[in-house]
């Protein structure tokens, strides 16, 4: 909503709207009074088949209906966190033959998906973009995330007041729509866990990757406990997570996102030699980009939380080089020159 509502203040003839399939996501943006229509309905294929320029986190199949986007549309890929994870071209779990690829080019050709600008957050970001996207150096402009000007805006806003607050966000594990097994298989009790944090002084809030859900007995203990909780359903979590003291992640994207508020990051890769074996494979040695050890258990992660320096503390200077090596920007300002990006590659008419 940022980069549309930058679009509507530079551009005011410009036409720029959101497109929902989730009908409940729809639903939300319209309370908001977002301009938004439903990927399905008359006015949602009306602003596919009318667009110049589509803007997406992931790809055009996965976010519009394909064959309504002209080939000559231009295509902006925003995507959705700097990859610690292999994506695209580079993820060798996904490659399919060239012979696939050419036959499902000739009877599939709208799903087929290019980028003509491509956003990045880093040379480092760009490099990787190249070959993950298959696109030209002159196509990746480092301009910032515009989901990371929410971030740091709510950073701005935390306040000292209360117990301090971490937010854990595991990455994807397992299949789409598929029940979150790695709270029980490493260990997380809810019952000890809002003993533990009552006695060092901190609560804890479970955000799951929108694509996995929760056990029930995990979700009824979580519930349960007084010092742990959920994150509503339908929070952008991007609105809140900057006022958090501390992240608690794995392989996540959202590492290197909340990297920029210079808070401290907890990483816990609980069974990363599965999670490398069966999921996804990194595009870096792991130990090459952490800000401090990593915890393999949840009493090493608890532990951590206890020894954090207070609030307001300057990072590391490890953290410091990790963040310089990740953010060319460390501000709010990432939409506005994603607009300007758009605005001098044409992309807007």
């Amino acid at each position: 909503t940022s980069v549309q509502r930058c679009i509507s203040e530079r551009e005011p003839g410009s036409d720029a709207g959101w497109g929902a399939k989730d009908r409940d996501l729809y639903d939300r943006l319209r309370e908001q009074g977002v301009a938004v229509a439903y990927t399905y309905s008359t006015a949602g294929v009306l602003l596919q088949l009318r667009a110049e320029l589509v803007v997406f986190t992931h790809s055009v199949p996965e976010e519009f209906l394909a064959p309504l986007v002209a080939p000559w549309v231009r295509r902006a890929q925003m995507w959705h966190g700097i990859p610690i994870k292999k994506i695209g071209n580079d993820d060798n779990t996904q490659q399919y033959s060239r012979l696939h690829l050419r036959v499902r080019a000739l009877l599939f050709p709208c799903d087929l998906d290019r980028c003509d600008l491509v956003i990045a957050a880093s040379e480092s970001d760009a490099g990787r973009y190249r070959s993950a996207f298959n696109v030209r150096p002159e196509q990746i402009r480092i301009t910032g995330y515009p989901r990371n000007d929410a971030l740091m805006r709510s950073a701005a806003q935390a306040t000292d007041a209360g117990p301090r607050r971490a937010i854990y966000m595991p990455t994807l594990r397992g299949a789409v729509d598929s029940e979150f097994a790695l709270l029980r298989t490493s260990g997380f009790d809810a019952r000890s866990a809002d003993r533990r944090l009552e006695r060092i002084g901190w609560r804890l809030t479970i955000k799951l990757h929108p694509l996995q859900r929760l056990s029930a007995s995990d979700a009824g203990g979580i519930d349960q406990a007084a010092h742990v909780d959920r994150m509503p359903s339908g929070q952008d979590v991007y609105d809140v997570v900057g006022a958090y003291d501390a992240v608690i992640t794995d392989f996540s994207g959202i590492y290197f996102d909340f990297m920029i508020t210079g808070k401290p990051i907890v990483m816990a890769p609980f069974e990363i030699e599965k999670y490398v074996a069966t999921d996804r494979h990194l595009y870096f040695r792991y130990d090459e980009i952490l800000p401090d050890d990593p915890c393999t258990t949840w009493d090493e992660v608890f532990s951590r939380l206890a020894s954090l320096p207070p609030r307001g503390t300057a990072p590391s200077a490890r953290y410091v080089s990790l963040q310089r090596a990740f953010h060319r920007h460390l501000d709010d300002q990432s939409s506005r020159r994603v607009v300007d990006e758009l605005k001098a590659l044409t992309l807007l008419a």
